[in-house]
């Protein structure tokens, strides 16, 4: 993949308030989560405790807690609370921060960016200029068992069509 770009990589709809998805994207496993605010979060899918997976947890409030000990991460992936240290505790937080990746929605679609988060951009790819409210679309959910680049390649091969899909897509016209 291209360092320092945005990739989109969920619907918006698929994070629902108070909610957490556990997903794969650029060879990362991902936890994006929403809290009380709506606010996007997304941090690696690995509590830096014990490893267990943060999209097993739940929300509490504004912050994603850990299904195994409960450390709860804000949207920024810094720890905000261990329960064995308790409430009262004054104990320095940061050495549990897991990695946060920044993310952006707009027109329905949750961005990812992939690189240095100091080369953050704002602008989004997308093409407003060229889309108005007449334009209709859908999207699919198809999951291969390939690397990314051999599912462009196959798409982009419609020679292969009537040999190897000759009695579905391929036959006719």
């Amino acid at each position: 993949m291209i360092l320092n770009q945005w990739y989109a990589i969920l619907p918006s709809k698929s994070v629902k308030p108070q909610g957490i998805v556990g997903l794969k994207r650029l060879n990362l496993n991902l936890a994006l989560f929403r809290n009380a605010q709506g606010e996007l979060g997304c941090v690696v899918d690995q509590c830096s405790h014990r490893g267990a997976a943060l999209s097993k947890g739940e929300m509490k409030g504004n912050c994603l807690m850990c299904p195994f000990h409960g450390l709860e991460f804000d949207p920024r992936g810094e720890c905000t609370f261990v329960p064995a240290l308790g409430k009262a505790s004054t104990a320095d937080l940061r050495r549990f921060n897991v990695t946060a990746y920044p993310v952006r929605e707009k027109h329905g679609i949750i961005y990812f960016w992939y690189g240095d988060s100091a080369k953050v951009t704002e602008e989004l790819p997308f093409f407003a200029a060229h889309v108005d409210e007449t334009y209709v679309y859908s999207e699919i959910e198809d999951h291969w068992e390939a690397h990314y680049s051999r599912c462009i390649e196959n798409q982009l091969d419609v020679v292969h069509v009537p040999i190897v899909h000759h009695n579905t897509i391929g036959k006719g016209n």
